[in-house]
């Protein structure tokens, strides 16, 4: 399944989330291998992310995300967990952040906290942004 929000020529969907100033506009396609239990991030054909996840009755756990060595430092992270949360939000899930990445995204990002279990909602809730 390929999530994101902007669809590119070929039918794929893309994360149209602006670059980091004074970085090229890299064309990302995110994708949920739901085999691998992980949201993929690739630029062309090369895999430069992963949020990897584990399904648990109403709600999915985010356990790990990784960004690959060369794709350090281009925003590709939080263009793929911002896609991974649409998808999941979208599917009526629930969120488990186990994951510190994910964990300080939803922090600076609110807007999910509603998404979120509420054990990891209360924590986050004493730490968002606002």
């Amino acid at each position: 399944m390929t999530v994101g929000t902007g669809t590119a020529d070929d039918g794929a969907v893309t994360s149209p989330q602006s670059p980091p100033s004074g970085q090229a506009e890299l064309d990302v396609v995110i994708t949920d291998n739901a085999e691998a239990h992980q949201y993929e991030a690739r630029v062309g054909a090369e895999l430069a992310a992963i949020a990897q996840y584990r399904l648990r009755d109403d709600r999915v756990v985010f356990v790990h995300t990784e960004v690959f060595p060369r794709w350090k430092s281009k925003g590709i992270a939080s263009r793929l967990v911002r896609a991974a949360l649409d998808d999941v939000v979208a599917r009526g899930l629930m969120i488990t952040p186990l994951c510190p990445f994910v964990s300080g995204y939803l922090r600076r990002h609110p807007q999910y906290l509603p998404r979120v279990d509420e054990a990891h909602r209360h924590a986050l809730e004493g730490t968002a942004a606002g």
